[in-house]
């Protein structure tokens, strides 16, 4: 609606210099919005290449890593009975901070207990590995965060120029339907331009759910004047 409000705007000159002060501003909210969006898809896109990589990662570590270390504490149990509990892998491993937290837990026990557990079959290359391992896991959580913050803050900075474009174009409403008061045709242009299509939130969208309503859904579409 914005854009099309400015190119009515622009279309039909004036030297109005009150309705030239707000199609500047319509302009530079117009620009600011389009910078805010390039960043939330950057951040977007960034926060779903992290998590692919988080779960990479995991899934790596899982079946490389942990499981060889698992059996090689097993082997050592003879020798030290207390170290078994340190690699064995709880239920909370199954989120990220679980995870990270077990993977952690065995790889510092492992480090502490090196050379017995090479006595028993442990691969110091996996545990080297598993150490630069969880370090690439660690910076794949924190640009996951980053990249999250990033599209979170641009999403809320978008709805806030949308409202501000709605606010411009609503007082640049009552100076065009005054100016094309006798012209019908480019009365019906603005009009036209000014109108908002909205499209219906549902109980779910309200209660922070996902939106409905859609293009192609079935629904209609709220169609409303700016101003």
């Amino acid at each position: 609606m914005g854009e099309r409000a400015s190119d009515n705007g622009h279309a039909i000159p004036t030297e109005d210099p009150g309705f030239l002060a707000l199609l500047g501003q319509l302009d530079q909210l117009l620009k600011d919005a389009k910078a805010s969006a390039a960043q939330q898809r950057d951040g977007i896109a960034n926060s779903r290449g992290s998590t692919a990589m988080v779960q990479h990662l995991q899934t790596q570590i899982r079946q490389t890593h942990l499981g060889h270390l698992a059996h090689v504490a097993d082997a050592a149990a003879e020798d030290l009975p207390d170290l078994t509990p340190a690699f064995r892998i709880p239920k909370e491993a199954r989120t990220i901070r679980g995870f990270r937290t077990t993977a952690g837990t065995m790889a510092a026990a492992a480090q502490s207990n090196r050379e017995l557990l090479a006595k028993h079959g442990l691969v110091p290359s996996v545990l080297d590995d598993l150490v630069t391992m969880l370090d690439k896991f660690d910076q794949a959580v924190m640009q996951g965060v980053e990249a999250r913050r990033q599209h979170v803050g641009a999403s809320a900075d978008l709805e806030a120029i949308a409202d501000k474009i709605v606010q411009v174009v609503q007082m640049m409403d009552g100076f065009q339907r005054l100016r094309f008061a006798r012209d019908p045709e480019r009365l019906a242009a603005w009009e036209s331009a000014s109108t908002v299509f909205a499209t219906p939130r549902s109980s779910a969208t309200a209660e922070g759910g996902p939106e409905s309503g859609t293009p192609g859904s079935g629904t209609t579409a709220d169609v409303r004047p700016a101003a």
